[in-house]
């Protein structure tokens, strides 16, 4: 089933991040594509407790803050974040990242 990004949910999340949210009527994947301009989230620690989820850099830097440790991401990485663990981006360069989430 085809969705163009004019009929994805666009969700803001702050000024400075959007969130497109495609295919929303499946139940075991979902795809969405995030631009964030800035730190991710603002304050603290964001913890997905639904679902884990795998991260492609599409474009932009930023260090990801996962499980205790620092890894700087880039254009072409991939990187995966654990159900129920806390994480967050410092983003050095604004990063388009295309997610895939799965229960």
């Amino acid at each position: 089933m085809l969705t163009k990004k004019q009929d994805a949910f666009e969700k803001k999340a702050y000024e400075w991040c959007t969130i497109y949210e495609y295919d929303r009527k499946r139940e075991k994947v979902s795809f969405s594509v995030a631009e964030i301009e800035k730190r991710y989230p603002e304050h603290g620690t964001a913890i997905n407790e639904e679902c884990e989820e795998r991260y492609y850099v599409i474009e932009g830097k930023a260090t990801l803050h996962l499980q205790g440790e620092r890894t700087k991401i880039a254009k072409g990485d991939t990187i995966s974040i654990p159900k129920n663990k806390a994480y967050r981006l410092k983003v050095r360069d604004p990063i388009k990242l295309a997610i895939i989430s799965t229960p």
